[in-house]
């Protein structure tokens, strides 16, 4: 686990696997023809309630390289503590006139690669230490 630092008392899980996303295919939302999941922050109802936050809410996440502001999903398979992303948004694709959107949030702008297992070099982005700030 991250290091204990009181500014990020939060562990954000990134990566999370929805039936709605397929590595690459979800990054186009026309896949999904306005069915399965968004780019949600899933959080535990203990930790939702503590920070004032329900379902579909606009929380803050934020960790020491990124902050962004995403819609709340309480979900009680989380553990008090813990929050996760799912993978896969934050691509750009066309808007259907020429130009580009942005839909979702991109996982790892919230992985500092120099925190990484010694060994093998990946960025830990299941363990990054984190806030949620209720959005008003």
């Amino acid at each position: 686990p991250p290091e204990s630092d009181p500014n990020y008392p939060l562990v954000l899980g990134n990566g999370l696997r929805t039936r709605w996303t397929a590595n690459t295919i979800h990054r186009d939302p026309a896949w999904r023809k306005g069915k399965g999941s968004e780019c949600n922050l899933a959080i535990s109802p203990k930790d939702a309630t503590q920070l004032g936050l329900k379902d579909g809410d606009l929380a803050r996440l934020v960790t020491k390289r990124a902050a962004a502001e995403l819609p709340v999903d309480v979900d009680d398979r989380m553990l008090p503590g813990h929050v996760a992303m799912p993978n896969g948004f934050g691509m750009q694709v066309d808007d259907g006139s020429g130009g580009t959107v942005t839909v979702g949030v991109n996982m790892n702008s919230f992985t500092d690669a120099a925190d990484r297992d010694p060994i093998t070099g990946c960025p830990h982005h299941r363990a990054v230490a984190c806030r949620v700030e209720r959005v008003a």
